[in-house]
């Protein structure tokens, strides 16, 4: 979980200069502007979210799709619950989608402010 991950130490043997840089970076921010640092973490964990809804949605497509292919003389085109289904999926990724490119573009736009 990425709350998980932002609040523990990890320690990793193939550590770069620019890792680093970013750990020593994000333990002073949280030092002189905590709540620089907790929106940041509160975006990193909205992104995390939106990445799991797209893929329940994705997963909830395939199930629906993959039943109806085992219904013999079953035609898709006629099954007014998929294609509802189908319409409120695509919306709600849309709105996750953007939320999701807000949400990043805000964390990029800290990050950025950060390091000047």
């Amino acid at each position: 979980m990425p709350e998980t991950f932002i609040k523990a130490t990890v320690i990793n043997f193939l550590v770069t200069y620019e890792g680093l840089e970013e750990d020593l970076l994000t333990k002073t921010i949280s030092i002189l502007k905590p709540e620089d640092e907790e929106m940041r973490a509160a975006l990193i964990e909205k992104i995390a979210k939106n990445d799991n809804e797209l893929a329940s949605l994705e997963n909830n497509i395939l199930e629906s799709l993959l039943e109806t292919q085992i219904k013999e003389g079953y035609n898709v085109l006629e099954d007014n619950n998929l294609i509802e289904m189908l319409k409120n999926s695509k919306s709600k990724s849309f709105e996750i989608k953007e939320s999701k490119d807000e949400a990043e573009n805000a964390n990029l736009l800290l990050i950025n402010e950060r390091k000047k």
